[in-house]
């Protein structure tokens, strides 16, 4: 018996990380009741896919001695769509329509089970309100965390997480007088923040805060860190992207140190960027302040 895993990067990066937990926690059902569990990556740069870096290996972004459950790991750069793939049969996708390559994760067998195992939302929601705590927390690429740790972070304890619309490049009317009032906000409190937003508009505006501090992007002036940047900067190398990829993934892992993240969202439901930090610190406070700036201290 044999299950086959597509995990099609057309997401976000903490989509990205919370489909990987669903994943091992779906197969790990299987695992055990003696099906052999094969994992195929398809990065999916270009078209509707991915929006930080064309073509990349599973193994660029994930320590593969968190996924030692597959006995197999395939990298694609573009991902099977067909229902017949190799011996085995399309049975389901995860979050999306019903059929493969498009959308989260799928799976397919080669031979049903007699049942089969949920398929779990292990999304921020879910986190947020105690419904799951995962039992899997995988980790990133070593080189990740050598950047987290080379990061000097002093005695900062709290964070502020700003996520405006992706592909947005002009601030909205409301995002602007947000801004505005975060930043008088910041003017006069006595706290120190670390800051982290895909927004270059309100980076610029508070950077330069004596109690505000960001990560060191490197190469802003040739590749700006705002919404999706490998879309709108294809001509750049692919070292370049994946050094960004890193960074990015390790502002993920920044947040985890903090007790407090206050955030923002331009979207109706919270940023997965956070699922990370909270996954790794379950006892951080998230803090809502998109219409409660008062709630900063």
């Amino acid at each position: 018996m044999k299950l086959l895993i597509q995990l099609t990067f057309s997401n976000g990066l903490g989509n990205l990380y919370c489909g990987v937990i669903e994943i091992l926690n779906f197969v790990n059902y299987y695992k055990n009741i003696g099906y052999t569990c094969e994992l195929i990556f398809a990065s999916n740069g270009d078209g509707m896919g991915n929006k930080f870096i064309n073509y990349c290996n599973f193994e660029e972004v994930f320590d593969l001695d968190s996924f030692k459950i597959f006995e197999r790991i395939r990298n694609v750069e573009h991902s099977i769509k067909t229902k017949i793939f190799e011996d085995y049969t399309y049975h389901s996708t995860q979050y999306g329509p019903d059929r493969p390559g498009v959308h989260w994760w799928d799976v397919f067998f080669n031979e049903l089970p007699e049942k089969t195992f949920p398929k779990y939302d292990f999304n921020m929601e879910t986190l947020l309100s105690n419904k799951h705590i995962p039992i899997f927390l995988p980790k990133f690429n070593k080189k990740v965390y050598e950047r987290v740790d080379n990061f000097e972070l002093g005695t900062i304890k709290k964070s502020i997480q700003i996520r405006f619309f992706d592909y947005t490049l002009t601030p909205t009317e409301d995002f602007s007088q947000f801004v505005e009032e975060l930043h008088n906000k910041l003017v006069i409190s006595n706290s120190k923040f670390y800051f982290t937003s895909n927004n270059k508009f309100i980076l610029d505006r508070v950077k330069l805060l004596p109690n505000i501090i960001t990560y060191k992007y490197e190469n802003l002036e040739k590749l700006p860190n705002d919404h999706g940047y490998y879309f709108y900067n294809k001509n750049f190398n692919r070292e370049l992207l994946l050094d960004r990829l890193y960074d990015n993934l390790a502002e993920m892992v920044i947040l985890s140190k903090f007790k407090e993240i206050y955030y923002y969202t331009s979207f109706s439901w919270n940023s997965t960027f956070l699922y990370y930090s909270k996954s790794h610190n379950p006892d951080q406070q998230i803090i809502n302040i998109k219409k409660n700036l008062e709630l900063i201290t």
